[in-house]
């Protein structure tokens, strides 16, 4: 998910901060494209596609090795859901803190 735009205030995921992180320009234009309109982002690229397989498969693997170590987890459904719940069942979650 990309950054977006919901009633004036701006969304921003782990990938957005991710990329600010490596290229804070790609986040000027990420941010332009939402205020103003007028770029086209482009495909992504074979190496791209190689760094967000890689960056998934470190995800899964460190909540794997949270749930083996006994961590209490809870995981958002990334389907089935709008953008506002998604935040809601984070921000709730976040508040409930571990169990």
């Amino acid at each position: 998910m990309r950054m977006r735009k919901t009633d004036g205030a701006i969304r921003l995921s782990a990938s957005d901060l991710m990329r600010f992180k490596s290229c804070r320009h790609a986040t000027t234009l990420d941010l332009r494209l939402i205020e103003v309109g007028d770029l086209a982002p482009s495909e992504d690229g074979a190496e791209a596609e190689l760094l967000q397989r890689q960056g998934d498969e470190h995800e899964i693997a460190f909540l794997d090795q949270l749930k083996a170590d006994g961590r209490s987890v809870v995981e958002i459904p990334k389907d089935g859901l709008s953008l506002e719940d998604s935040v809601r069942l984070t921000l709730q979650a976040m508040l409930d803190g571990p169990t």
